[in-house]
């Protein structure tokens, strides 16, 4: 688990970005995406080049810019001991930063893992990552998956402190199940609204499958960087 202090910080040959205690930011984010056995190698792809398209998206970005300074790291997880930090700490003040981050996320290779599906592992990995960037008002989760967890452990027993999580459900709903809104419907939505997402306003996200990621990961980033307030307002004109 990554520790505090600029030395521990750069991964994937990545050059970092790092704010200061001096310099808070409005949000700490850690994009942690399911790497495990149940996903393929071409929805490996659609992940993490979705996840790239979500952080272009000039919606994203210009709320990134407007509501900032938005700070992201990046993990990758599947079973017991295996997470990973794959993109260090990054301030996204400029364009170019969100491009450079982009463009790191798209690249990244996958690690060499057959594992199965640790979520509580996952979380407590990313959270650790946070000591990192102190002074940021808020700490999110950003969490990926397309399974419950099949080993490492209840993720609703771990105690996160003040960071909080949202999940984005891939595949797992079938669309005939869903209800008003995606939040509603599923077997996975409704394992990680109960087990998994924690603090005020956390929600689920759905992609229907790997196909839809992208969009769903924009809508995500959305809600996340804008804040409770709005994520309410988003919630209340889809009833």
């Amino acid at each position: 688990m990554a520790r505090a202090g600029r030395a521990g910080l750069a991964a994937g040959g990545a050059v970092l970005a790092l704010a200061g205690p001096a310099q808070a930011c409005a949000l700490a984010l850690v994009l942690a995406m399911d790497v495990s056995a149940s996903v393929d190698a071409a929805e490996y792809r659609l992940q993490v080049e979705g996840t790239a398209a979500a952080l272009r998206a000039p919606a994203v970005q210009a709320a990134v810019l407007a509501h900032g300074p938005v700070a992201v790291a990046a993990t990758q997880w599947a079973g017991v001991g295996e997470q990973a930090q794959v993109a260090g700490w990054r301030v996204l003040a400029t364009p170019a930063d969100v491009a450079a981050l982009a463009a790191e996320v798209a690249g990244l290779p996958r690690p060499v893992w057959g594992g199965r599906t640790a979520t509580a592992g996952a979380l407590a990995h990313a959270a650790g990552l946070f000591a990192a960037m102190p002074g940021c008002a808020r700490q999110v989760i950003d969490l990926s998956t397309d399974d419950t967890a099949n080993e490492g452990g209840d993720p609703g027993a771990l105690a996160l402190g003040p960071v909080a999580v949202n999940a984005l459900a891939v595949g797992g709903d079938l669309p005939l199940d869903h209800g008003a809104r995606a939040e509603e419907g599923g077997a996975l939505s409704r394992w990680l609204a109960a087990r998994v997402i924690r603090g005020p306003g956390a929600f689920v996200e759905s992609a229907d499958d790997w196909r839809d990621f992208a969009a769903a990961m924009e809508r995500k980033l959305l809600r996340e960087v804008l804040g409770q307030a709005v994520a309410g307002l988003a919630v209340a004109q889809e009833k």
